[in-house]
């Protein structure tokens, strides 16, 4: 790692070292090394830190907050979004207000759109919910989270620093009710329990939706892709026989609205 000073560190860095906690040194060599190039992702703790950054990275900030960020900070960029010419009637309209606490079930809605890093979040809250960014007006959701902290092992999982679900926000499209929703759990960040499968059942029985979609970057689907590669398709098979032999059998997953459930049924 290379020797810098503690002004070199907060310019190019983005943060003191003398005020770090003894424990977060390791931290501040990813900054440094990335900084100088010579950031070796062969090691396994080097590329779990740079898929969180991936996970936590904040476009529209001057530094990530995430716990352990690979990459330089840079200017703020402007939050504004040109307007988009939306068809008549079917421009979002979000609710001005989201009542109740965190820690209550999530409200019913006709649709249902999860997404996962901090920048998609962003991106859907300047689509869907203009005028409420994801990062500072959602609402946190922490219902159940508890049961759901014991079973997060993963030393890099957001949800372990953010202590919540995730966050939400409601919009209405066309007269239909639509539920925005940026989750803290992600299945390679978790660990071998995968408590996003109990996240995703918790949500659409409690939103109840006609709808729901998933979006978002993917990552690790094979030798040729990795976490950060986007992939558009209408198909896709996820090899869950490795890794998380466990927690996924050899089933069909399907949702159905009128149960609010995640159904599974074996193959064949």
């Amino acid at each position: 790692m290379p020797v810098v000073g503690r002004a070199w560190a907060k310019r190019y860095l983005g943060f003191d070292p003398a005020s770090e906690a003894s424990n977060d040194l390791l931290n501040f060599a990813y900054r440094a090394d990335n900084a100088a190039g010579r950031l070796d992702l062969a090691a396994p703790e080097n590329l779990e830190a740079l898929q969180q950054t991936l996970i936590e990275y904040n476009p529209f900030a001057a530094s990530t907050s995430a716990t352990t960020t690979l990459l330089q900070p840079g200017p703020a960029p402007s939050k504004a979004l040109k307007n988009i010419p939306w068809p008549k009637g079917t421009a979002p309209t979000p609710s001005g207000k989201v009542t109740g606490t965190a820690s209550q079930p999530l409200p019913r809605c006709d649709a249902l759109v999860v997404t996962w890093t901090t920048a998609e979040a962003q991106a859907l809250s300047q689509v869907l919910t203009p005028g409420h960014f994801s990062t500072d007006a959602w609402k946190h959701y922490t219902h159940r989270f508890d049961w759901y902290e014991k079973r997060i092992t993963g030393p890099h999982a957001p949800a372990k620093f953010s202590k919540r679900l995730g966050s939400y926000w409601l919009t209405k499209i066309a007269g239909k009710s639509v539920l925005c929703f940026k989750s803290e759990l992600h299945l390679d960040q978790d660990g071998p329990a995968a408590p996003i499968k109990d996240l995703m059942q918790q949500i659409l029985g409690e939103v109840r939706p006609e709808i729901f979609i998933t979006t978002g970057t993917a990552g690790g689907i094979g030798a040729t892709t990795s976490l950060g590669d986007v992939v558009a398709t209408g198909d896709v098979a996820f090899d869950c026989t490795t890794n998380l032999k466990l927690v996924f059998t050899a089933v069909h997953i399907s949702y159905h609205p009128s149960k609010g459930a995640i159904i599974r049924k074996p193959f064949g």
